[in-house]
């Protein structure tokens, strides 16, 4: 099989590393010197140096097997770019000194450790070349200890920085304390011969929470030089606050990412991250079509970024300034939850039918237009995202219907549901376009109306469906093949009454909003989830999803009910369903999809500190957004913090499942 594989030697990334590091800072280097501008010819030692060093990496990382001379020539420069860094920081030292020996000057001179970044550099540099060993440590050790060593710099210069304002706004504080805990993490890493899981788990998370702050200060820094009152646009940036400092933090974390794959006693990859890296590109367009899983579940995790994000981003001013809500409902919605739908159930449909999956022309239309759905979603223009996501919608429905027309066994009794999923949300759609269109209805009825059967019929009836077999399997409760021909007729028609009920207590309500409807649909869904799921017994499995999608489940219950009783606080009930319930059931079961199909079974028992971590963070997130509501006067900064809460959450379950989901899928069982 004619395989390509993505797959360096830790030497080349490194070498990279310190290539693209050193002509950065041409640029960062360049704006800051050029305060003076230029006034001594010793501002033009690091810039001249700069070149020379990137270049001379760039080209030693292009060589196999370069020649003992261009060796001992890389090894000279990095060597004086060591000294280079040692040389400008005592030039700043000094500048500090000439002013007065206090304080103030050290913080308001020129950045004092700065110039060390050289000396970092090239110390990497000369690590990647293997001049620089230390006895009885490998090299990932001594990459952990230059890390955890930038990481401390961070520190020093975040205080530094910040104390110039006087750490005017809290949030300052952040990279203060996240560059002392990713130093105290990195150091200990380094006097560690062995690494274990627990140890790696700490490393990661803490990578993590170090470029999430690098990328949060960089977008605080953008905003504060967009807003600056300068007349000019190069003195904003110049005078400014430092644009590209944060960054540093991401840097030196992506060192910390190379670090973590560096094998300590060979200089290869890691085993498992070369498997990882390779996949077998001939085959790989008819794996995603066949599997659209694999493209659907990473767009729609970059959806619910954009959507949650929406509230921290907009409330601190930086973007979606003139973005309305909705757009952050239909992202969460249209992006998110479709996304997950798409590439779940055209991937699950033509297996549980004995059918053919999806070929290349069939997925890529289905891509194509739920991609052209979410551009118009971005761009705002609504009404027209409505009318690709009914057509997006009409086609997945017709590509399935032949797959189940000519199935070779029946279908699991609880699919019943998927069919009124189906009609609610084309119906739900089709009376928005409708409203958009400016029809003479009674629009407030018909708008609720729509709104309900999109946001809760569609997922409610999704839940039903697919958890009346997969989440009933994953709880443990799967019935045997005679139990289940003998019940089968009866589970249909309880099930298609249960669905009838619910799909006409959703049309009750919003016409005429009696609270015998609320109670009607409530009491029904509560039921399809018992009689179906099985969540009002402990479960058979230990799975660690399991409980997750248990507790996910009674989530949706609650809120169905709360939205009865409580309507005063019905979007903070909503917010319970859709967060607590659809969201963390979709995790749950893209985590067994993925785990599944990349061949990753023995991962889904006994318990996952990344996934705990990642439900945990996720369900803090949900009750920050809903006790938001009962909060009027700290509305809007609970919104920012459940919306952050919730991302992290995510970021850390990426981590562990979506490197995954490249890997080539094993054959299963349903």
């Amino acid at each position: 099989m004619n395989k390509k594989e993505l797959f360096f030697d830790p030497r080349r990334v490194l070498l990279l590393f310190v290539s693209s590091n050193l002509l950065f800072l041409l640029l960062d280097v360049g704006l800051a010197h050029s305060y003076g501008p230029f006034d001594r010819k010793e501002d033009w030692y690091p810039l001249i140096f700069s070149f020379l060093g990137g270049s001379g990496a760039l080209l030693y990382s292009l060589k196999r097997r370069p020649s003992k001379n261009f060796r001992y020539l890389f090894i000279g420069i990095m060597t004086g770019g060591v000294f280079i860094g040692l040389l400008g920081l005592f030039y700043h030292i000094q500048s500090a000194l000439l002013v007065e020996f206090s304080l103030k000057s050290f913080v308001y001179a020129a950045p004092l450790i700065a110039p060390l970044s050289y000396t970092g550099i090239c110390l990497v540099g000369l690590v990647a070349d293997g001049a620089l060993r230390l006895p009885r440590f490998s090299r990932q050790q001594v990459l952990f200890l230059l890390v955890g060593l930038g990481f401390f710099g961070n520190f020093i210069l975040s205080i530094l920085d910040h104390a110039r304002n006087g750490f005017f706004e809290p949030v300052e504080w952040t990279a203060v304390f996240v560059s002392i805990f990713g130093t105290l993490v990195l150091l200990g890493a380094f006097f560690k011969k062995k690494l274990t899981r627990q140890d790696t788990i700490s490393i990661f998370i803490a990578l993590i929470l170090v470029a999430l702050t690098g990328l949060l200060g960089f977008v605080f820094h953008l905003h504060a030089d967009l807003n600056n009152l300068m007349p000019s646009w190069i003195d904003r940036f110049l005078y400014g606050a430092p644009i590209f400092a944060p960054l540093l933090f991401m840097d030196i974390a992506a060192l910390g990412f190379i670090a973590l794959f560096a094998h300590k006693d060979h200089d290869v990859w890691d085993e498992k991250a070369k498997k990882i890296f390779t996949l077998d590109w001939k085959n790989l367009g008819l794996l995603i079509a066949s599997e659209p899983f694999r493209i659907f579940f990473p767009l729609g995790i970059l959806y619910a970024f954009l959507g949650v994000l929406f509230w921290p981003l907009h409330e601190l001013g930086i973007l979606f300034e003139n973005v309305t809500t909705k757009w952050h409902v239909w992202m969460m919605v249209y992006g998110f939850i479709f996304a997950f739908v798409l590439g779940f159930l055209s991937t699950a449909l033509p297996r549980l039918t004995d059918g053919s999956p999806l070929n290349r022309r069939e997925f890529s239309l289905l891509a194509c237009l739920h991609t052209v759905a979410v551009i118009c979603l971005i761009c705002q223009k609504f009404f027209l995202m409505h009318i690709v996501f009914f057509i997006t919608m009409l086609t997945f429905i017709f590509l399935m219907i032949p797959r189940v027309q000519r199935r070779h066994r029946p279908l699991p009794a609880s699919f019943i549901f998927l069919p009124f999923a189906f009609v609610s949300v084309l119906l739900g759609q089709l009376i928005t376009i409708l409203i958009y269109m400016k029809l003479s209805w009674h629009v407030s009825e018909f708008y609720y109306l729509s709104k309900a059967l999109i946001f809760q019929a569609f997922p409610v009836f999704l839940l039903l469906g697919v958890g009346g077999f997969l989440i009933r399997s994953i709880l443990g409760w799967a019935d045997n093949a005679e139990k289940k021909s003998k019940n089968y007729s009866r589970a249909f028609a309880i099930n298609t009454i249960i669905g009838a009920i619910i799909l006409f207590a959703f049309f009750v309500e919003s016409f005429y909003r009696p609270f015998s409807a609320g109670l009607t649909k409530a009491l029904f869904v509560t039921i399809g989830f018992l009689y179906n799921m099985k969540i009002h017994r402990k479960p058979a499995s230990d799975k660690i999803t399991s409980r997750w999608l248990m507790f996910s489940m009674w989530l949706v219950i609650a809120g169905m009910w709360g939205q009865t009783l409580w309507p005063s606080h019905e979007l903070a009930f909503l917010h319970l369903c859709f967060i607590g319930g659809f969201a963390l059931a979709i995790i749950c079961v893209a985590t067994r999809v993925i785990l599944n199909h990349g061949g990753y079974k023995r991962l889904l028992t006994g318990p996952s500190a990344m996934f705990s971590t990642a439900a945990c963070l996720m369900t803090v997130g949900l009750f920050t957004r809903f006790i938001a509501d009962f909060l009027p006067k700290t509305y809007s900064q609970h919104l920012t913090y459940a919306g952050t809460i919730w991302v992290l959450g995510l970021v850390i379950w990426s981590f562990f499942v979506m490197p995954k989901i490249i890997k080539k899928s094993r054959e299963i069982s349903s």
